[in-house]
């Protein structure tokens, strides 16, 4: 009876197997997609081993490294070869950084914003007592003298007039090196015919004088707020002969033409102390030890040949009026690109 016969499974492996043309492309396909994935996995990169390198491991001595092979070394001969390029690496690097620096420092630092104070020697002397005459006296050959004695004042008249001497009490004082102005109340010309004491003739109020430079040996309260800070302004204790002598050494060197910087850089527009006629910020006023700022309308003014560069008006404006322009922001680049970043040497 014809039916389906079953093959005895051990009879098909011992049958030859005969394979097909399409069969036989898959297969070579299939090596040379797994011998390309070989290649391909250790190719350029480099086998450290983790222990002895074994002599089985290594090639024969007439044979190089091909490509797709990998590089087989031993640990320390590893670092060895690393290490050496890249420290030269590091070093022409750190010369070129050097060249760099060299070059930004022969370039000219950005210009500083000043102001220009002129002084052709014209002082004040302000002073109680005899004391004043005789700081008059040892800066009459360098400058021009002049004496303001406060009332009562009681002097011995002097043999030859080189200088003048009058009598009077400041009321108030502005102004810088170069541009003082002061006012003087009870002020009055000495009196020809004087002579076992100097005596003065009819006062009069109000009398405004100009100086260069302001010697302050009255023994009262300063002229100026802050008046360390105020150029041309200066003051001693007329009961210490040391400190008279030091502030005329100082006052015969204030001759001549000085450049100040311009510390503050203000812009009025973006100032809030008043709006019509209401006052707002009064930030920097009560600030300035130096007295440089004052109202002007809507906006403060702030005097740049008065202003000694504390900066507090900058630190303390919540508008941005007053910015701080001493030294202007490209030194601060040109001074990173000279030192460069910190480097550790190793």
């Amino acid at each position: 009876m014809a039916g389906i016969e079953f093959q005895h499974p051990a009879a098909a492996f011992r049958e030859p197997t005969v394979m097909r043309h399409q069969h036989q492309c898959a297969a070579r396909r299939a090596i040379q997609i797994e011998q390309e994935i070989g290649d391909a996995l250790p190719r350029g990169g480099v086998q450290v081993a983790r222990g002895f390198v074994r002599e089985q491991d290594l090639r024969m001595r007439h044979e190089s490294t091909r490509y797709g092979d990998a590089l087989l070394l031993a640990s320390r001969k590893l670092l060895r070869i690393v290490r050496h390029p890249r420290r030269q690496s590091h070093l022409r690097e750190r010369g070129r950084g050097r060249l760099t620096r060299i070059a930004a420092a022969a370039e000219a630092l950005p210009p500083t914003p000043t102001v220009t104070l002129k002084s052709e020697g014209v002082v004040l002397v302000y002073g109680r007592d005899a004391q004043a005459v005789e700081a008059g006296n040892l800066l009459k050959a360098h400058l021009d003298v002049t004496v303001l004695i406060t009332p009562p004042a009681a002097l011995v008249p002097p043999r030859i007039n080189e200088f003048p001497i009058a009598q009077g009490r400041i009321r108030s004082a502005k102004g810088h090196l170069g541009a003082f102005e002061i006012t003087v109340d009870d002020f009055a010309q000495p009196s020809p015919s004087s002579r076992g004491s100097l005596a003065f003739g009819p006062a009069r109020q109000g009398a405004v004088s100009r100086c260069d430079i302001l010697m302050d040996l009255s023994h009262g309260a300063a002229l100026f707020p802050g008046a360390d800070l105020r150029d041309g302004y200066l003051r001693a204790d007329p009961g210490d002969p040391a400190a008279v002598l030091s502030v005329v050494l100082k006052a015969r060197d204030l001759v001549g033409t000085f450049d100040k910087p311009r510390y503050i850089s203000f812009s009025e527009h973006l100032c809030a102390h008043s709006r019509s006629q209401i006052i707002g910020c009064t930030r920097c006023l009560d600030l300035c030890p130096a007295g440089a700022i004052a109202p002007a309308g809507d906006h403060v003014a702030l005097d740049p040949n008065i202003c000694a560069g504390c900066g507090q008006c900058a630190a303390a404006c919540p508008t941005g009026a007053a910015v701080y322009a001493l030294p202007p922001p490209d030194a601060f680049c040109q001074v990173g690109n000279i030192f460069g970043p910190f480097e550790v040497s190793t």
